[in-house]
């Protein structure tokens, strides 16, 4: 890694680290604190109900606040000693893209590809990986996501990667090759906002996957039915 990515670095981290981070967010209206708007929010598809709301989504399509979430998630990359190893990076189309992007150019392989896991079907509960989507044998990849809660989407989106990938390398084995078709490695995940539990941590079910988030904020949620801001009469508002 160049110097000059190293001083880009370390000035995101100075910023992080002293707070601003969250003032950029609030800047961009994608900090939304019940204690500052006067609402709470419901996510709807989940039926539950929350008083912090991170849109990151609405963030990243900010190239200021792109660049620096990717140079903050880059140094928790480099502390990790993964930065070298990574061949290929992959995460859902809602959420990720211009993470993917924004990061590619940074990563010391010239030959990094981009694969984006994309929702399909009537109920968008189906994913599928584009037409010509390349995995090659040595495939270490990152995910990377915008919000973490559960792992749902990094489990689908595995999964998909996997499918094509273990079809793609049986279907162009060279004939009495001794490479053994195989599943995509994932050296590591970075997360803008990870809103797990401690029960739901990554670092507890992966171990051997390095793990770089750049805020945890675990989620504080309850069912709509038993909404303690909806109880007290606070306005609502509908996320995802």
């Amino acid at each position: 890694m160049n110097r000059a990515l190293d001083r880009d670095i370390d000035r995101a981290l100075r910023l992080f680290r002293s707070g601003r981070y969250f003032e950029v967010l609030q800047a961009y209206e994608a900090y939304l604190d019940r204690r500052k708007t006067g609402k709470h929010y419901a996510f709807k598809s989940k039926k539950i109900h929350t008083d912090v709301f991170y849109d990151m989504k609405r963030a990243l399509q900010f190239r200021h606040v792109c660049e620096l979430s990717v140079l903050m998630l880059l140094s928790g990359l480099r502390e990790a000693g993964v930065l070298n190893q990574i061949n290929l990076i992959m995460g859902p189309e809602r959420g990720a893209v211009p993470l993917l992007y924004a990061i590619e150019p940074y990563l010391p392989s010239r030959d990094v590809r981009i694969v984006i896991a994309q929702k399909s079907g009537i109920e968008q509960n189906l994913w599928q990986l584009p037409q010509g989507s390349v995995f090659q044998a040595d495939d270490r990849a990152l995910y990377l996501d915008d919000t973490w809660r559960r792992g749902d989407t990094f489990k689908e989106v595995q999964r998909v990667c996997n499918e094509e990938a273990l079809h793609t390398k049986r279907s162009t084995r060279i004939e009495g090759s001794d490479e053994i078709a195989s599943e995509v490695t994932v050296v590591a995940i970075g997360v803008c906002v990870n809103r797990a539990a401690t029960c739901w941590s990554p670092r507890r079910f992966m171990p051997s996957i390095s793990w770089v988030e750049n805020i945890h904020d675990p989620l504080e949620a309850y069912p709509e039915d038993n909404c303690p801001w909806c109880k007290e009469n606070v306005p609502v508002e509908s996320v995802e």
